[in-house]
């Protein structure tokens, strides 16, 4: 009796909203009410349906729409995770303060563990140290609260990367590994051999910064650990991160060629498909610094050119993601706002089934509530727009940020373009001017060419009694570094020059003390750096000349034959070994044409095929037929003939090193 009491009731209020609809519509004339006969003919299933649907959801019991506390917990916590992986942080933080509330409330240790873990992680990815210690702080009261010791061991491991002082670091990093040493468990042996990783670069770092070999060997102790864990190497990135850790220690102890072996290890057992950045940046940039240490500074510039178009792939990358995560946000909240316009319909069609349980009363609020909703869905577009301009403005300030850091860089790049401008004047002011040269040596020319704006080659002239003196140097390095060892070889020569009784010896034993003074033996410059050298004292009366020479070398072309005058090879920078540095004595005729050259010239690249950009050396063999094609000329002659020869030679190749030839005619 009731049901059909409910359908009448259901029937009477849909022709009531159907008659008051047509009236509306097409008004009281007659014609028209006979669609209105027809409409509802037609609707008549439809309030079968209506009514069977409003039957359903009335007698559903309301104790099967809550759903269960932890499961709604655990879906705030994945899309809290979700929303992270994304970088939506406003989102992220929003989901996970849900999911730590609903722990709360039901008193869950765990759940509650789990997440202030998640939100101490991402404060630390954000750079906010302060509130992610706060966080990995209750986590850690949490875990002790459980007796969860391989999460305790966790804590302590993120506490050692948000704290300032190392030797605290390294404490908490041994009570990580001492806690996983009580766990038999392979997550336990995963905790563990992360904080030997971990511990492994922090004694590093000590061993770096105090430059002290008992760090590294604590290092290489904690390495030597990690050789036990063979699941390491098949996970790409772990396994690559602790041969990182290795070559680091490598060229610490100066083992360049084994910290090559192990990179090279590194990149065969490894798919470097699956490599983060941060990891294939470092790669590349302690393979070139390897290379450089053992010497190979050709592979080293090849890999460092790798690094650096890496890192700045990086920087860039980062402001495409940006960018992308803006058009994916936008796109994102678009659905979420035509989903939210979906169940809204859906809430209307489901007010309106239990509204028509009503009389006439539940046509207004039906009229209300489509009102209300209209303005809700209103205000949500409003809200959206609202947001969507401060992400715009936020945007624009970060452009205007970027852009500032751009004339920043701008204005100190000129800076620093201006002191190296500056350094080669000083440079140009310390070398002999061409009114000295010409003073001493008459028939002759320089031919002066710095790789950079500076550089490490230098000459000087001076007289010494009867003798008219010209010193030629290389030193270590090229730019500012090189200039900087030069402006040192050139004040000595200018004290050695107001010396009496000076020899070619003498000079050399002058500059090497003098550098071993003023470059102590414990410092990195005097240890590794140093000069190569030539000194020759031109006797003209006597047609005599002396000369000493370090790791250099120079010839007298006579009649086109070339007469080589070899130096000692000796290491300049350090100590001779107990060898003397000898002087030598050799006759010259007028006409002669004597040569003094630094190795520049030697290891430029050119020649072969313009395509070929390592090319071949231009070597001894090279300079020595362009030296006998040019002697018999003029010495200006000569100096622009050698300085186009070197530019065909280098057929649009960068100079890699300070090119300087000093040409003198007895």
């Amino acid at each position: 009796m009731d049901f059909f009491y409910d359908f009448f009731v259901l029937l009477n209020v849909f022709l009531i909203l159907f008659f008051i609809k047509i009236l509306y519509i097409f008004g009281t004339e007659f014609f028209f009410l006979k669609l209105m006969l027809l409409e509802m003919r037609k609707n008549i299933l439809l309030i079968f349906l209506i009514f069977v649907f409003s039957q359903v959801f009335a007698q559903k019991p309301v104790a099967q729409s809550e759903v269960d506390s932890l499961e709604k917990a655990r879906r705030f916590k994945v899309l809290g995770s979700a929303f992270a992986a994304k970088c939506k942080t406003d989102s992220m933080f929003f989901y996970y303060s849900k999911a730590l509330d609903i722990y709360r409330q039901i008193g869950d240790t765990a759940g509650m563990s789990s997440v202030v873990t998640y939100i101490g992680v991402a404060y630390k990815d954000l750079g906010f140290k302060k509130s992610a210690k706060g966080y990995f702080r209750r986590a850690l009261r949490y875990d002790s609260l459980q007796n969860d010791y391989l999460k305790m061991a966790v804590d302590f491991q993120h506490w050692s990367e948000l704290t300032e002082d190392k030797n605290e670091a390294v404490g908490y990093l041994k009570k990580s590994i001492a806690i996983s040493d009580t766990i038999k468990d392979k997550n336990a042996v995963d905790v563990k051999s992360h904080g030997y990783k971990s511990l492994a670069m922090r004694f590093l770092e000590f061993a770096y910064d105090k430059n002290d070999k008992t760090y590294a060997d604590s290092c290489a102790e904690c390495l030597k650990k990690l050789e036990n864990y063979e699941f390491i190497k098949y996970r790409d990135k772990s396994y690559l991160e602790v041969q990182l850790v290795r070559t680091r220690y490598l060229i610490f102890i100066e083992k360049y060629k084994d910290a090559l072996e192990v990179l090279t290890a590194a990149d065969k057992n490894s798919d470097s498909e699956k490599w983060d950045k941060i990891s294939f940046v470092e790669y590349y940039r302690l393979l070139s610094e390897a290379y450089e240490k053992a010497g190979d500074y050709r592979n080293a510039l090849a890999n460092y050119k790798i690094y650096d178009s890496c890192q700045s792939k990086i920087v860039s990358d980062s402001v495409v993601s940006a960018m992308v995560n803006y058009k994916t946000e936008r796109v994102l909240k678009y659905r979420q706002y035509k989903t939210l316009k979906e169940k809204e319909s859906q809430r209307i069609i489901l007010i309106v089934v239990v509204a028509s349980l009503v009389l006439l009363s539940l046509v207004i609020f039906y009229i209300i509530r489509t009102i209300s909703i209209r303005r809700r869905a209103a205000t949500a577009i409003d809200r959206q727009n609202e947001m969507l301009d401060t992400q715009q403005s936020e945007i624009n300030s970060q452009r205007s940020i970027i852009s500032r850091y751009g004339h920043d860089v701008e204005f100190f790049s000129q800076q620093l373009y201006d002191a190296i401008h500056y350094a080669e004047r000083i440079q140009k002011v310390a070398n002999s001017s061409t009114d000295e040269f010409k003073k001493l040596f008459p028939d002759s020319f320089v031919y002066y060419s710095p790789r950079d704006i500076a550089s490490g080659d230098f000459y000087h002239v001076f007289e010494c009694g009867k003798y008219s003196v010209l010193v030629v140097g290389d030193c270590t390095g090229y730019g500012v570094q090189g200039a900087m060892l030069s402006l040192l070889c050139l004040s000595e020569i200018g004290r050695i020059c107001a010396l009496e009784n000076v020899s070619p010896t003498g000079v050399v034993e002058g500059i090497k003390h003098y550098l071993k003074s003023v470059l102590p033996g414990n410092s990195d410059v005097s240890s590794t750096d140093g000069i190569v050298l030539s000194v020759f004292f031109f006797d003209f009366s006597a047609l005599e000349l002396r000369f000493a020479a370090v790791n250099q070398t120079a010839c007298i072309l006579r009649d086109s034959e070339i007469i080589r005058l070899k130096g000692n090879h000796v290491s300049f920078g350090g100590d001779l070994n107990g060898k003397s540095i000898a002087e030598h004595t050799v006759k010259i005729k007028k006409g002669d044409m004597l040569y003094a050259f630094t190795d520049g010239i030697l290891s430029q690249p050119g020649g072969g095929d313009v395509n070929d950009r390592n090319g071949k050396k231009f070597l001894t063999a090279n300079l020595d037929k362009v030296l006998k094609e040019v002697c018999s000329k003029d010495v200006q002659e000569q100096c622009n003939s050698i300085k186009q020869c070197i530019t065909d030679w280098r057929k649009g190749r960068p100079q890699i090193d300070d090119i300087t030839i000093v040409g003198v005619r007895v």
